[in-house]
């Protein structure tokens, strides 16, 4: 028995490693996407009886953001396929609790079907939330699902020093703290779907669903 050398990278804080059936070497490289500012991510793992392409259709799936999460409306504005990137930005509102109603502008950026970066500005609390979902296969229909959040004081404040500094930094972590839990509660209710769901190469769509089959096109690349 022998062991293979795959090649790895460590990139946003995490550690990414290339695999490829035929064993040739790396095509595209994950960039440096990490912003300055943000304090610690809240991290969430769960192992799902799942595919990570089905995890990343989510950007692209805004049909099921109201009718699954509660968001009180959800549509896709821009969507662009570059190689092995996908671009989206989603336009959404949901409601909080003592917050009330904010709107989020999400720019979803993916990676192959792994990883999948999502930035996000909210508008009333001039605020932006940073999340890294990363999608591993560790086995037939067997993944490790794994995703940070972390958000950052309003923007006014990003210039601020000394204790201005000091109080900006700790509202991020509040602010983490408050809200970031939300996303690992969105998730919680994606789980049952991602668990059970048959993927079909021509599914029916209705209207409203979101650029999906343009996604699924993409994402055909990545398989041998």
């Amino acid at each position: 028995m022998s062991l293979k050398t795959l090649e790895a990278r460590e990139v946003n804080g995490a550690v990414m490693v290339w695999w490829d059936k035929e064993g040739r070497a790396a095509t595209w490289e994950v960039p440096e996407l990490r912003i300055a500012g943000f304090p610690r991510p809240i991290e969430h793992t769960r192992t799902l009886t799942a595919y990570p392409q089905d995890v990343n259709e989510n950007a692209f799936d805004v049909g099921h953001f109201p009718t699954l999460h509660g968001y009180q409306e959800a549509r896709v504005d821009a969507v662009e396929f570059d190689g092995p990137r996908s671009r989206s930005c989603l336009v959404t509102r949901r409601r909080f609790p003592l917050a009330g109603a904010l709107r989020f502008v999400i720019y979803a950026q993916g990676y192959g079907v792994g990883l999948t970066r999502a930035l996000a500005d909210i508008p009333q609390i001039r605020s932006q939330a940073d999340s890294y979902i990363f999608s591993t296969p560790t086995g037939p229909r067997a993944m490790e699902f794994r995703v940070s959040a972390s958000l950052k004081c309003p923007i006014s404040m990003r210039q601020a020093s000394g204790g201005r500094a000091t109080a900006a930094l700790a509202f991020s972590w509040l602010l983490t703290h408050l809200l970031g839990p939300t996303v690992r509660h969105d998730l919680v209710n994606d789980y049952p779907i991602w668990n059970h769901k048959v993927y079909l190469p021509q599914p029916r769509l209705a209207e409203g669903d979101g650029p999906i089959s343009r996604y699924r096109q993409w994402a055909q690349q990545f398989y041998a």
